[in-house]
């Protein structure tokens, strides 16, 4: 069993560590889209699956390229960028869709 506490090198919501993730990382909210994302990197391995955070890493062009979701909103968001800035991503990109309630807003 993986011990998944900080004191271990582990992040605590996403379960990601240091060479875990890659400096460019691909953002999503549906966790059901990261293994389709990864799919289209060389070499996909899976990292971690934590609440809403789901993680696959793998290169493209042989750059260490990671997907992540992130869940709904803003604070989940906040959270899942905090960690992996701590395991040593610097490059975000959100894939997805967005939209509002209101029906005048398109």
């Amino acid at each position: 069993m993986v011990d998944y506490t900080e004191g271990a090198g582990y992040q605590y919501h996403t379960h990601v560590k240091p060479g875990d993730v890659g400096r460019y990382v691909i953002l999503t909210g549906d966790p059901g889209r990261c293994e389709t994302i990864s799919k289209l990197f060389d070499n996909p391995e899976f990292i971690a699956y934590n609440r809403e955070y789901n993680t696959y890493t793998g290169t493209l062009d042989g750059e260490k390229v990671t997907v992540m979701s992130h869940g709904i909103g803003g604070a989940s968001t906040a959270i899942a960028v905090e960690e992996l800035r701590k395991c040593g991503a610097d490059t975000f990109i959100r894939m997805g869709t967005s939209g509002g309630m209101q029906e005048d807003v398109m």
